[in-house]
């Protein structure tokens, strides 16, 4: 049977003999056990004469974890150290998954709307985000919506040249259009000017093809974003 004054015996004091077994009684690493010395003050005892041998008391080295261990100090806790840095990566991951989702969530979709206000043309995805601009030189005509331009066939989303994508075919209609005449514009998904079509071209559905699928009668533009 074990009495009361039995189990307040402290185990009996053990001598070690290196820096292995020393760092195998903590479950650490040598270097470890090397650091808490230099930094910490680790109580051991050096060998007069050999530079490298060391010794420590067991009953002193528990005397100083418990101390240590009262302290706020995170560097003697080495179990909390490495699920820190496991939920420093699960964070960090979930961060960057975070971060993704939001960016694809911001990034505009594809052109499917568009709207004119005095002299520039927005064009928007179906969640309303803008996704390209372009300003002209003059004002669009009063009172021409896009609607209306929808109806009369001065303007259009379609893939012309089967990618995937929607070009966007559109009349530019210059508040001068009764002196200058008007133009027709095919923007990429992007914004982009791929070509233009002469002056007055006043239905897409007979110069939608011509435009983008004959280059000899289209005039080329540097591709610029807007």
């Amino acid at each position: 049977m074990i009495t009361a004054a039995m189990a307040a015996t402290p185990p009996p004091r053990r001598q070690l003999h290196s820096w292995k077994e020393i760092a195998h009684y903590f479950g650490v690493t040598e270097r470890t056990a090397q650091n808490w010395e230099r930094g910490h003050g680790l109580p051991v005892h050096r060998l007069p004469g050999e530079k490298s041998r060391v010794t420590a008391w067991t009953d002193e080295l528990d005397r100083w974890r418990a101390s240590a261990l009262d302290k706020p100090s995170w560097w003697v806790s080495l179990r909390f150290g490495r699920a820190s840095g496991a939920l420093a990566g699960v964070i960090l991951a979930a961060l960057v998954s975070a971060a993704a989702v939001l960016w694809l969530r911001a990034r505009p979709g594809a052109p499917v709307q568009f709207f004119q206000e005095q002299r520039t043309l927005i064009v928007k995805d179906a969640a309303g985000r803008e996704v390209w601009r372009k300003v002209f030189e003059e004002p669009f005509l009063p009172n021409i919506t896009p609607s209306d331009l929808l109806a009369r066939r001065l303007a259009a989303f379609a893939d012309l040249d089967g990618d995937g994508r929607n070009e966007l075919l559109f009349v530019y209609r210059p508040v001068s259009e009764p002196q200058r005449g008007n133009t027709l514009f095919c923007f990429s998904s992007r914004g982009r000017v791929l070509c233009t079509r002469g002056k007055n071209s006043v239905d897409i559905g007979k110069n939608c093809k011509k435009t983008v699928g004959s280059p000899g009668a289209t005039k080329r533009e540097s591709p610029r974003q807007h």
